[in-house]
């Protein structure tokens, strides 16, 4: 049975292409997004339910040659607050395919703040979120640290990486489904998706007082810090 993980990145477009992926008669989505199954318990996963609870969020059965089991879990790529993953994967689903989405880091880091202070309420400043040598807004774009993990385990050929955020999607849609060996899916929501995450970002840029300097963002201690990780 073959199954297609997208692993995050955070903030770089996972429920999108999810629900577009789930559009595509050869692909069954798991019930619910992200089935939490390889994290531990204490974490609010669901390892200690065993396999047949795994197989259980998955209510159709693939009917073609080519079918794909699909789910997505930006947890499935945090470390270092999430573990063992690619290792658990490794260990229970035999025929894996895995896209990795990125984008700018910077850009990634500053949705992920944004997502903190909206959703969680945060009060700091970005400079002040990302003041601490290590941190999660960091590591959770250091795509290369993310990925060590599942080269442990799997061939290159088996992980995609694709910037979906930031790309022509029609475009990167045809490389997942080439990656996949599928036909195409239903992209009638790609530009509509698209416009409404660049008026998110724009929302949010001047909600929470990011000084621009033209149409290009003044670098500050928050842009520093991630940059020197990068380049280390």
């Amino acid at each position: 049975m073959k199954h297609c993980f997208i692993i995050g990145a955070m903030k770089a477009g996972t429920t999108s292409l999810f629900n577009l992926l789930s559009n595509n008669g050869s692909i069954v989505p798991a019930s619910v997004k992200d089935t939490k199954f390889f994290l531990d318990k204490h974490q609010g996963g669901h390892w200690d339910k065993g396999l047949d609870w795994y197989h259980a969020q998955y209510f159709t059965a693939p009917t073609e040659e080519n079918a794909y089991y699909l789910e997505a879990s930006t947890h499935y790529s945090k470390r270092p607050d999430y573990k063992d993953v690619a290792g658990r994967i490794f260990e229970t689903v035999t025929d894996p395919y895995f896209i990795y989405l990125i984008r700018d880091p910077i850009a990634r880091c500053l949705s992920h703040y944004f997502h903190n202070v909206v959703v969680d309420g945060m009060k700091l400043t970005p400079d002040a979120a990302l003041g601490e040598k290590n941190n999660k807004y960091i590591a959770y774009s250091d795509y290369k640290y993310q990925l060590e993990e599942y080269r442990r385990f799997f061939p290159d050929e088996r992980v995609l990486i694709v910037n979906f955020v930031d790309s022509d999607k029609l475009v990167s849609l045809k490389r997942i489904m080439q990656f996949l060996h599928l036909d195409t899916v239903d992209t009638l929501p790609v530009t509509a998706m698209h416009s409404n995450q660049l008026k998110q970002r724009t929302h949010h840029s001047n909600q929470h007082g990011i000084e621009k300097s033209g149409d290009k963002q003044k670098p500050s201690a928050f842009y520093a810090r991630v940059l020197q990780h990068i380049q280390s």
